[in-house]
């Protein structure tokens, strides 16, 4: 058996919901060798001396592992615990958009999230367990519901304390 081979064949892709402060975001899964390339991304060459130096650039980083966010349940109340921001009179229940820009903000701005992330992004086992559970739930669905569906992953799932 060539594992290379099996490996390419049979890679998949993994979301999950993760909870970060009450705030739970569905993060997809990065590989090593995704992760490595993110980091060599992140670095920035000058020269010192007439020697070459790198640099890790921390914002270069964060705004890639942002975009492994695919999805959040964040409203305003709950953006005001994690960011040092005044509501005013906004409606605390109002959900916050999960664009772009908004993740890189979120992930440069809040203190701990960006190192969160990855550790989360290359947690393979906690991926691997709410998919084995979203199939388990959907076993117990009742007929006409199939567990062993192809199609069925995590991020299908159900958001951590809501039903689905």
């Amino acid at each position: 058996m060539d594992l290379k081979q099996l490996i390419d064949e049979k890679k998949t892709r993994l979301s999950a919901w993760m909870e970060f402060q009450d705030v739970n975001f569905l993060i997809e899964y990065a590989e090593k060798g995704e992760m490595q390339k993110m980091l060599e991304r992140s670095k920035k060459k000058r020269w010192e001396k007439h020697q070459p130096v790198e640099d890790f650039d921390d914002d270069k980083f964060a705004a890639q592992l942002s975009q492994k966010i695919r999805d959040w349940d964040l409203t305003i109340g709950k953006l005001a615990d994690l960011i040092n921001i005044d509501i005013g009179d906004m409606d605390p229940e109002t959900a916050v958009e999960c664009t772009d820009e908004n993740r890189a903000v979120l992930v440069k701005e809040t203190y701990g999230l960006a190192n969160w992330l990855r550790e989360q992004l290359s947690d393979v086992t906690a991926y691997r367990e709410q998919t084995q559970a979203v199939q388990e739930k959907n076993s117990e669905a009742g007929p006409g519901k199939s567990s062993s569906s192809a199609g069925t992953r995590a991020k299908n799932a159900a958001k951590p304390g809501k039903t689905g």
